[in-house]
């Protein structure tokens, strides 16, 4: 997981510690990935999302973002709906040659067994990242230890609720 130290303006690291970046809102995710992408390096990134509004939504902001920074999205895959399909989607990401692979979507058991079959396939070169729809122990459950070095996004809350040091963060 990340802590927010690329991204310095965008976010920060909310005062919930190691784990996430945050971002302003919902819109913003697609946006802050492509850029925390190449941040990291990533020029090649595939984006893998699910058959839901917040995939698709998720997906399109990634996408149109990564192309308006330079980046070249290698792959858009089809809508990945059941565990049964990820074998296709891993095997289209390693012909593309992605260096990264942004998923889109909200489904634990779907993104978890394509976290394990790209680590256990493709290693751990390439850079694994989402939005807040992997933000979960769900996930990290269903994926294990292919969720080490995750890269991912939530929302903020409204200031009111935000702890301390993010209220403090945020009056800077």
């Amino acid at each position: 997981m990340y802590r927010g130290e690329l991204l310095p303006g965008f976010y920060d690291d909310c005062g919930r510690g190691v784990g996430s970046s945050c971002v302003a809102t919902d819109e913003l995710q697609g946006d802050i990935g492509a850029v925390l992408a190449k941040r990291l390096g990533a020029t090649r990134p595939y984006v893998v999302r699910d058959s839901g509004v917040y995939g698709q939504i998720m997906a399109a902001q990634f996408t149109a973002s990564a192309a308006k920074i330079g980046l070249q999205v290698v792959g858009n895959s089809d809508e990945l709906d059941s565990p049964d399909d990820v074998a296709d989607a891993v095997r289209r990401v390693q012909q593309a040659g992605a260096d990264l692979v942004y998923w889109s979507g909200t489904d634990d058991d779907v993104s978890g067994k394509l976290w394990q079959m790209l680590r256990s396939t493709l290693g751990d070169a390439r850079k694994l990242m989402g939005p807040d729809g992997i933000y979960s122990s769900a996930f990290i459950a269903a994926a294990g230890r292919a969720a080490e070095g995750t890269y991912t996004m939530t929302a903020s809350s409204a200031n009111g609720a935000l702890p301390a040091p993010a209220t403090r963060r945020l009056r800077r």
